[in-house]
Order: C-alpha cells, then structure tokens, then sequence
C-alpha cells in the first residue's frame, strides 16, 4: 500500500529500480534486512511520485522491531543504496548468489554508517 520504490538508474545508468519495504516495529519481533531478487520485476509504488508504478528487481525488507530506530534504519539503507561508489553497487546487483550479497552488502553498509 505504501510506496517504497526507488529509481537507482537516476543515480547511474543501468542500476535497477528497489523497493525498501519496512513493517511497523510493533509487528515485528526479531530484526533483520532481507534481500529479495526478483527474477520478474514486481510493481511497487514510487517513493518520489505515488501516482507512478515502478517495476522493481530488488528488495530491501526491513524489519526492525524498535520503533524508534526505524527511520535510523532506513534512512542509513537508502544512504548506502544511493550513495556508495557505482562500481560497487554494480558489483553488488550484478550478484546472483545469496553468499554474495551477504559478503557485499555489509561492506556497503558499514562503510556509509561511518560517514
């Protein structure tokens, strides 16, 4: 219902469109980010225009069940998503396997998190 996509391609050309869906943290028991790739795109709502329907390949679910570190959470996703090197966000979408987004995606992570 509520619209979590983002165009990454605005960022650089060839990046894929994502969604960060999130639940409220009073539904959520245990936190964690689950990362979905899409082998058909899925519809999500566009974060920046409600009106438009993106087609998005990658999913960020985020569940964190302190309700006030939410917005923390999701503001330092979107961070590492929009602002990490192209190359390595590349790298990153470029993975097929579930090893390798858990080796990349921390790194990405980590390193937006001391900035």
């Amino acid at each position: 219902t509520f619209p979590s996509g983002m165009q990454l391609n605005q960022i650089a050309s060839g990046l894929p469109n994502i969604a960060i869906p999130h639940l409220e943290g009073s539904l959520v028991q245990t936190g964690c980010l689950v990362v979905v790739h899409f082998e058909i795109p899925v519809a999500f709502k566009d974060l920046a225009d409600v009106s438009r329907i993106l087609p998005v390949s990658w999913a960020f679910m985020l569940f964190n069940p302190e309700l006030k570190q939410q917005p923390l959470r999701m503001a330092q996703l979107i961070r590492t998503l929009t602002q990490s090197p192209v190359a390595k966000l590349q790298r990153l979408f470029a993975a097929r396997k579930p090893t390798q987004v858990e080796q990349l995606l921390p790194q990405l992570l980590a390193a937006t998190e001391k900035e």
